[in-house]
């Protein structure tokens, strides 16, 4: 009897080819360390749609980005809020992380709740808006994100 699967181990495919000959392809997967920002202001929390000529151009997202080597999610989300939102924030927690599967790829999405001081200023987003939990699930939302709607601003797991 022949049969081809697929499971995951951390960081690694694992795939059986046979059962009688027991062959294995590893592959190890190149996984992206993201973080994002949960901003709330009166139950309300902020999004940004990413420029059209993005990938993901047109979605809507929590504002954050890749974390650079060497550094910690907590750095990366105040460099990030710097860099795309001109302002200054400071970490209140980075919640756990959730895994999304690509193509070629893992992205793990690391949320940050934050508070921040200063206007927005959108350098690198077309639109923002401050909405509630059930209001960000009618957007087109980025992979991930509706995900972290429904376990940290509708499921209180925050």
């Amino acid at each position: 009897m022949s049969f081809s699967s697929t499971f995951d181990l951390p960081y690694i495919r694992v795939i059986c080819l046979s059962s009688r000959d027991i062959s294995l392809i590893v592959a190890k997967v190149l996984r992206v360390d993201v973080v994002c920002a949960l901003m709330a202001q009166k139950n309300t929390y902020f999004v940004a749609k990413r420029a059209d000529h993005k990938a993901s151009g047109g979605r809507w997202e929590f504002p954050g980005g890749k974390v650079e080597e060497g550094e910690s999610p907590a750095e990366a989300i105040i460099r990030e809020l710097a860099e795309e939102l001109d302002v200054q924030s400071a970490v209140e927690q980075v919640l756990e992380p959730i895994l999304v599967e690509k193509k070629n790829f893992a992205l793990r999405l690391i949320p940050v709740k934050v508070s921040i001081q200063g206007t927005i200023l959108l350098k690198e987003h077309s639109d923002g808006r401050w909405l509630s939990p059930s209001d960000l699930l009618g957007l087109d939302l980025c992979e991930g994100d509706r995900e972290i709607v429904h376990r940290y601003l509708i499921g209180g797991s925050m």
